[in-house]
């Protein structure tokens, strides 16, 4: 019986291009890059321009990332304050009336 040449096989699902698309932008970011350059279904160009992306993308999250967290501390500062003030005028309160009394 004689073989003929092997059928190629096809890549795994998560080198095929757009499951990577989706794992590197939306499940795994900058840690999904080993998977891209392994990926035999993707040419050196893309891998290139894909690298550059994912870079550019994850840096554009994290600063929007601390961008919130500082928005967050600012408005968490904003309302104690406001908080001490309410506790301060309700405690003056509360001493005027019991002097009066």
């Amino acid at each position: 019986m004689a073989d003929g040449p092997a059928p190629p096989l096809s890549p795994r699902w998560y080198y095929r291009p757009w499951p990577l698309l989706f794992l590197l932008f939306v499940v795994l970011g900058p840690f999904g890059l080993p998977l891209l350059w392994k990926s035999p279904a993707v040419s050196r160009t893309t891998k290139i321009v894909l690298t550059i992306a994912v870079i550019v993308y994850t840096a554009m999250l994290a600063e929007t990332a601390v961008v919130a967290i500082r928005m967050m501390i600012e408005q968490l500062e904003l309302a104690s304050q406001g908080c001490h003030a309410r506790c301060a005028a309700t405690i003056l309160h509360l001493e005027r009336s019991l002097v009066g009394s």
